[in-house]
């Protein structure tokens, strides 16, 4: 065995060993082919062992076209099943060999470096896997860890950035909602109008700057119902109520009212409501403006006085003219036709022209007078002052014309009924206003009428 082996370690070059059995050597030496003399041999040869059967494969050898014991156990077997079965030998078919093609991965990695197939078919034995045959599951699972990773890391960046979208958009409205309410208080505050707000509870909330300043209350004591307290007391039933009523309609609303001042003097407001809505379009409460119309209030108090003076003046030229006509120019035509009726008794012969004549003027006269009588009476009648207003217009709604009698509306509403007692010459003005509507109205298109009462000259 010394010798072979020494021998196998020096081969020529394209050379290989088939390898069949050695069991003894020539010194007498015994071997166990498969376990001892087979992978000796494949040690010590610098060529390539090929074994004759498959117990040889696996110990250094390459292997090759091989007998199989597995194989030709497994013939042997199927042979003694189907004779036990009944079959004949000799219908069984002669098997020439139960040889498989089995080498050793590890020899052909040695002496085939270059990986060249092998038979299709062929047992590979020992062969190492590669690091995707060995690890594949877990590559596999690795990235798919990985990619699961990934896709999270992902999901939560693409959440952290909407996140931050959302949280930067919101920031943004909230700035802008800010600012929208700085304009909002600053506008308010600058605004030389009074400006309040209530939420859906009917409760105020908010009031600007000049509201404060004109009341000169802190805010806290003007919010919910406070700020009704510096309501006159007149007005305080009007106000509420009207406020009310337009809250529940959710209508807009105007009112005037007193408020106190700061000084504690109680000024005229024009206050005005309108509903609101927040951005969902739901009811929101009320903004109102209130705007300070006290001295538009004593500007029309001060025109209606005047009013009344003018009226006043102009009646008491009325009644100095109508007094003038009555009791100086009428009575002078009263005494030239007494005068002319005494030259008239003188005359020496009565009937005849110059007579006729005297009568004729002296009627003329007495007509005159009862015209210019009438005129002074439409002018101002004296007994408006006697009377009163409510009895001369029934007196002068009985007046009458060409025998014909007209029945008018005598009822005193109104300015009329309310007219104070101490000022007859307004009273004479609203007296020849309500005469010629009523007129007007019942005589259309007559002429003649006045309104003074009917007279005995």
């Amino acid at each position: 065995m010394p010798d072979l082996l020494e021998r196998l370690r020096h081969l020529p070059s394209h050379t290989i060993v088939y390898h069949t059995s050695i069991m003894l050597d020539a010194a007498g030496k015994h071997f166990i082919d498969a376990t001892q003399s087979a992978p000796m041999v494949a040690s010590a040869a610098n060529a390539p062992v090929f074994a004759v059967d498959d117990v040889d494969v696996g110990e250094g050898t390459v292997g090759g076209n091989v007998f199989s014991f597995d194989l030709a156990g497994q013939v042997i077997g199927g042979m003694a099943v189907r004779i036990l079965n009944g079959e004949k030998p000799q219908n069984i078919p002669i098997v020439r060999g139960a040889n498989i093609y089995m080498f050793d991965w590890r020899a052909l990695q040695r002496w085939n470096p270059q990986g060249e197939r092998t038979s299709p078919g062929s047992i590979v034995l020992n062969r190492q896997l590669t690091n995707w045959e060995s690890y594949k599951l877990f590559i596999i699972g690795s990235i798919s860890l990985i990619l699961v990773e990934t896709l999270l890391v992902f999901g939560l960046l693409r959440q952290r950035s909407r996140r931050t979208a959302a949280e930067i958009k919101l920031v943004k409205s909230l700035e802008a909602i800010h600012e929208s309410e700085q304009r909002f208080r600053l506008v308010a505050n600058t605004a030389p109008v009074m400006i309040w707000m209530s939420g859906p509870d009917k409760l105020c909330n908010y009031f600007n700057q000049p509201w404060l300043e004109f009341t000169g209350g802190p805010l806290e004591a003007q919010l919910g119902h406070g700020w009704l307290a510096g309501v006159h007391p007149d007005d305080l039933d009007h106000c509420s109520n009207t406020y009310t009523r337009a809250f529940d309609l959710r209508k807009s609303f105007k009112m005037e009212y007193r408020l106190r001042r700061h000084d504690g003097e109680f000024r005229w407001l024009l206050d005005i409501g309108v509903p609101r809505q927040n951005s969902a379009g739901s009811f929101a409460g009320y903004i109102g403006s209130c705007l300070d119309v006290t001295d538009r209030k004593l500007a029309e108090a001060a025109l209606a006085k005047m009013g009344g003076r003018l009226i006043e003046a102009h009646e008491e030229e009325r009644t100095w003219i109508a007094r003038e006509l009555h009791d100086d120019i009428n009575q002078r035509i009263a005494f030239l036709a007494v005068q002319l009726g005494d030259w008239a008794r003188h005359l020496p012969s009565p009937g005849n022209e110059i007579n006729e004549f005297i009568r004729q003027v002296r009627e003329d006269l007495a007509n005159l007078g009862n015209d210019i009588q009438a005129l002074s009476h439409r002018l101002h009648s004296s007994n408006l002052n006697t009377w009163g207003l409510r009895r001369q217009q029934r007196a002068s709604a009985k007046s009458s014309q060409s025998n014909r009698m007209w029945r008018l509306n005598t009822t005193m509403q109104g300015s009329l009924a309310a007219c104070p007692k101490k000022s007859p010459f307004v009273c004479s003005g609203f007296y020849r206003k309500r005469c010629k509507m009523q007129l007007s109205t019942a005589v259309s298109g007559s002429s003649g009428w006045s309104c003074m009462e009917r007279r005995e000259t």
